[in-house]
């Protein structure tokens, strides 16, 4: 999907976008009533996009596909964890791969970035994760050809990401404010049990449903919120974006 998050943060070279009793009990594993979703149709200016999610026989994500755009292809270890996150440009053909290291007891510790594209050598960086109560709360990315550093903080309430803000010597300065319903997050079958990229902190992380985000940067500022239809069990089946108060996209999710 396209996600604001992933879009803002890309474009800077970061790491670069359930009832009330329900999120109270949530875990990071889905629950035996986890719906699948395996795909989102999104239509903007009366064009539609068609995403394919397919999940392996442990019903993990393993990919997330718009044909002829981008590929994002996701790979676990024997334990189940995350090892191994690739997005695929396939307009231009640049490949972006993150390799995800653990701690003996199973905490996410690093990650190697490898960027490729055509015409290019590979742009390479290292991230490494600081951890608050379970939770990563910076994740500290140095290019290894500048080493410059880029400072993502993350802030939570709950089991959903709130807040995001990321620094770099070079000037980028970005915060995002989210605020949740008190439902199904639609990628709830998806959520690592920590937010190892800013790309993951909403989809991939947060329990509930995405309600407000408000940016602020060099980029851009603006203000979005999402409004929902949902199934009887929680989960969103439609939806409506708009941006600064004017409907930019909506979407139908499809789930298994």
């Amino acid at each position: 999907m396209r996600r604001t998050i992933l879009c803002l943060f890309a474009a800077a070279s970061l790491a670069a976008v359930s009832c009330k009793k329900d999120k109270d009990k949530d875990k990071d594993e889905p629950s035996a009533g986890a719906r699948y979703l395996v795909k989102v149709t999104e239509t903007t200016n009366g064009a539609d996009d068609v995403y394919t999610l397919t999940w392996n026989a442990q019903n993990k994500l393993t990919g997330n596909k718009l044909p002829g755009v981008s590929d994002q292809q996701f790979t676990y270890d024997a334990a189940g964890r995350l090892s191994k996150y690739v997005t695929i440009d396939e307009e231009t053909g640049t490949t972006d791969t993150y390799t995800f290291t653990y701690t003996a007891t199973g905490l996410p510790q690093r990650y190697e970035r490898s960027i490729v594209s055509d015409d290019n050598e590979p742009v390479t960086s290292t991230g490494t994760y600081v951890l608050n109560a379970g939770k990563v709360t910076r994740i500290v990315e140095k290019d290894h050809e500048t080493l410059h550093e880029t400072l993502l903080d993350i802030e939570y309430t709950g089991n959903n990401v709130t807040r995001l803000h990321a620094a770099s010597p070079e000037g980028l300065d970005i915060e995002i404010k989210m605020t949740y319903g008190e439902k199904r997050n639609p990628m709830t079958a998806a959520r690592q049990p920590y937010v190892l990229l800013a790309d993951f902190a909403v989809e991939g992380f947060s329990a509930n449903e995405l309600l407000t985000m408000l940016t602020e940067s060099e980029i851009a500022d603006f203000s979005s919120t999402v409004t929902y239809q949902y199934d009887p069990s929680g989960y969103p089946i439609a939806s409506t974006l708009k941006e600064n108060g004017v409907v930019k996209t909506t979407a139908v999710y499809t789930y298994r």
